[in-house]
């Protein structure tokens, strides 16, 4: 059996961010807006059931199955260690806390370093590619958590806290390694100049990058292979893309407003740049690598976002807001648009949703 896309399997998402919007927006503290949000992530992404492309790569490894035999000793320290914890009791203990991780992580950190924890959190349950993708790539979805971790540790000047808690995210995906070029950045300073420079370095590369590999394919064998898995790779995000770079183009264009109105800020525009750097490189050659080198330095975008609202007279402050909230919403909008446009049979990650408590008639992707 094939999964048929209906428009009701929207209604659960539909449900999760009408009660996400109406928290963000509710006359309470920060913090218990910020607590009450991470809540409801919490529970929806604890309980759902074959939600994300990986979902069922996760559980037969876990349970050692699907001829994946061996797959979890192949996995980091800490998510095997979670693995084999599952394995005696029930898969959902790996999903329950490897959500936690990944959520806890942004929430402690939304509230230390935002401006608006509540609204930080809410970027990043709209922004398609970490809270949604989060779902599927689960130890990727800790590993970037974590950065932010690792950032207010070394803002904070604790190095060796920042170097544990970076240590840990490479224990939870090996691709926390790339995160290193977060201390580097950190004492060097780029000027708008040097980060529109970059932005713009990117596209040229991205477009010399695959007659480049074709050339030397030519003469050597390893790129034979690597040409031969550029192909084969199955390519997505591109559409999505444009909207980050969007983005990107934006905070350039606000850069010295932005800085005015949070130092913080300084450090966020440039990780971000970064980020879309890694995306646009290597977007055409492997859009999941892209993706997940990418992330590590997309996450600040979170902690950046509040800001917006503060680069305009205060008496505008509250519609600047709504209009960064309604684009999330857009944006988020806008791939599930792209997703549910598949070929009718094809699997769409995250629909139908379905939780842990019924699932017996589950279709998708089987």
């Amino acid at each position: 059996m094939v999964y048929f896309f209906s428009l009701p399997d929207l209604i659960p998402y539909i449900l999760l961010y009408t009660v996400l919007l109406l928290l963000a927006t509710a006359k309470y503290s920060e913090q218990s807006k910020a607590k009450f949000i991470f809540g409801v992530l919490l529970l929806f992404s604890a309980v759902r059931y074959g939600i994300g492309f990986d979902f069922f790569t996760y559980k037969s490894a876990v349970e050692d199955l699907g001829g994946v035999s061996g797959e979890l000793e192949r996995w980091e320290l800490f998510p095997r260690l979670i693995g084999y914890l599952a394995r005696v009791t029930h898969f959902q203990v790996f999903v329950i806390l490897m959500t936690f991780f990944a959520l806890y992580a942004v929430y402690w950190a939304s509230v230390r370093l935002s401006l608006s924890p509540s609204l930080s959190l809410l970027v990043y349950s709209l922004h398609p590619m970490m809270y949604l993708d989060g779902l599927s790539i689960m130890r990727n979805a800790v590993a970037f958590a974590l950065i932010l971790v690792v950032f207010y540790y070394l803002r904070q000047g604790d190095i060796w806290k920042s170097l544990l808690i970076w240590a840990i995210a490479c224990l939870f995906h090996k691709a926390a390694l790339v995160a290193v070029l977060l201390y580097p950045l950190y004492y060097i300073r780029l000027s708008r100049m040097m980060n529109l420079i970059l932005f713009l370095i990117a596209f040229l590369v991205s477009s010399l990058l695959p007659a480049l590999i074709s050339i030397l394919a030519e003469h050597f064998y390893i790129f034979q292979i690597v040409k031969l898995y550029i192909e084969n790779s199955a390519q997505s995000g591109g559409k999505l893309q444009y909207i980050n770079d969007a983005i990107a183009l934006l905070n350039l264009a606000l850069w010295d407003r932005l800085i005015a109105v949070d130092e913080n800020n300084r450090y966020y525009l440039t990780y971000y740049n970064v980020g879309i750097f890694f995306w646009n490189v290597f977007l055409p050659l492997d859009s999941t690598l892209a993706m997940r080198l990418g992330m590590f330095f997309m996450y600040f975008l979170i902690l950046l976002a509040p800001s917006y609202q503060l680069v305009v007279r205060e008496r505008y402050g509250r519609l600047v807001k709504q209009l960064t909230v309604l684009f999330f919403v857009a944006f988020v909008a806008a791939s599930f648009y792209i997703v549910t446009g598949a070929p009718r049979g094809d699997h769409l990650s995250y629909l139908p949703y379905q939780t842990v408590f019924y699932h017996t008639d589950y279709v998708n992707y089987r």
